[in-house]
């Protein structure tokens, strides 16, 4: 009566469950598209449905033909319905709960923008946002950020039918929520200060390895503290809302970083 789930976070171009570039957004390469409103009954939209579906034959998950093919579906679909559902009531309150939501929009359009490079090598100023130049840079890539920010409502409402859908089945949904977030993220982006750069996690040798650098930086718990844990309160507010239970993943690792 429990089905367990990897995490499900956005990775962009990452593979990897565990390496988000997000601790908040849903990857949106999970998203079942014949499932969305209108999808089945346009044409063009059934087509393209159609030829991915041709990928399902493979052994193997192409990653890339999925995201790429989901991202040009998602293209036209937001350009066919997602303007006008943007400015509804409900897509307002949805911006509104998700407080995450508009900087990891705008991190994403500038990391597409970029080539996906890290926003280490970013200019200057993108590097580094001021308050002002972020309120710019959201009146700038206004129609990115409303693509992915629409993006992301999809996710979260499909899952949230799933989650219901399961319940009704007296079927448990339970998450895994990493310990770590990767360097190339929205969280480090917007808020350095949380994050000690000048370090990375990893597991010493053992009797399976020589020991590992994931590369993920550590916390900064004295600035987790100054801020009441607000982060990590909002990241486990919304793992309530996709899951009846969640684990924290590696948490012997997580209590030695603490």
């Amino acid at each position: 009566d429990i089905i367990q789930l990897l995490p499900l976070n956005d990775t962009g171009l990452e593979t990897s469950p565990y390496s988000a570039i997000s601790a908040f957004a849903l990857n949106p390469i999970h998203l079942g598209l014949a499932e969305l409103p209108f999808a089945l009954s346009h044409k063009n939209l059934k087509l393209r449905i159609e030829k991915m579906q041709e990928l399902n034959q493979l052994k193997r998950c192409n990653y890339k033909a999925v995201r790429e093919l989901k991202d040009a579906f998602l293209k036209e679909y937001y350009a066919l319905y997602g303007k006008k559902k943007i400015e509804s009531e409900e897509f307002q309150s949805f911006k509104q709960e998700h407080p995450w939501l508009k900087p990891y929009a705008l991190y994403k359009t500038l990391r597409i923008t970029h080539d996906w490079k890290s926003f280490e090598d970013f200019p200057h100023n993108l590097k580094n946002p001021t308050i002002l130049i972020y309120q710019e840079l959201l009146i700038t890539y206004k129609d990115e950020i409303d693509f992915h920010c629409f993006v992301q409502y999809l996710c979260f409402n499909q899952f949230e039918g799933v989650k219901k859908f399961a319940n009704s089945q007296n079927v448990f949904l339970m998450g895994d929520i990493p310990i770590l977030i990767n360097r190339d993220s929205a969280d480090v982006w917007m808020q350095r200060n949380l994050f000690n750069l000048n370090y990375a996690a990893g597991a010493p040798p053992d009797m399976y390895a020589d020991g590992q650098n994931w590369g993920f930086p550590i916390y900064n718990w004295e600035e987790m503290e100054n801020e009441d844990y607000e982060w990590w309160k909002l990241r486990l507010k919304v793992a309530e809302k996709l899951y009846d239970i969640y684990r924290i993943d590696h948490i012997i690792g997580f209590f030695r970083i603490w």
